[in-house]
């Protein structure tokens, strides 16, 4: 099996950005709602929210692609593990603070949503290191 790339490039860290944006984004809208109370601030958290779950599905679907080229003696077997876990954490994480929002109304969200929607973005952080680990150490998906 191959990975799968798009014009020579590999497509996983192509879609990486869009459930990192989205979801820095969530935390940032999280706050401001904190701040002012505002009720637009806890709609965008929302939207946001859902819209990363959904693009870091697709990324999640093309990271599992090419984890599968992934020779199994490979020095980063660990390491692509452990980023497979923890981003997969960041996206429960994420679709568990949906779950407890319920659909947006205007309202402040529970505590609960906000702290889990904080847990996602620590596990987001750490498995968005992990993955510069697998590139930058380990050089997974550079062509040579």
């Amino acid at each position: 099996m191959k990975a799968l790339r798009l014009g020579g490039h590999p497509i996983h860290p192509m879609l990486v950005h869009f459930p990192v944006a989205l979801w820095t984004l969530a935390i940032v809208a999280d706050s401001g709602g904190m701040v002012t109370g505002e009720a637009w601030w806890w709609q965008a958290s929302f939207g946001c929210q859902a819209l990363g779950v959904l693009a870091a599905t697709v990324a999640m679907a093309a990271g599992l692609l090419d984890y599968a080229t992934l020779a199994r003696d490979h020095a980063a077997q660990a390491t692509a593990v452990a980023h497979m876990l923890v981003m997969s954490t960041a996206w429960l994480a994420f679709l568990a603070s949906l779950a407890l929002r319920g659909l947006p109304d205007g309202a402040s969200p529970p505590l609960a949503a906000m702290l889990t929607a904080g847990a996602g973005f620590v596990a987001m952080a750490i498995g968005g290191w992990l993955g510069g680990r697998l590139v930058y150490r380990y050089a997974v998906g550079v062509g040579h």
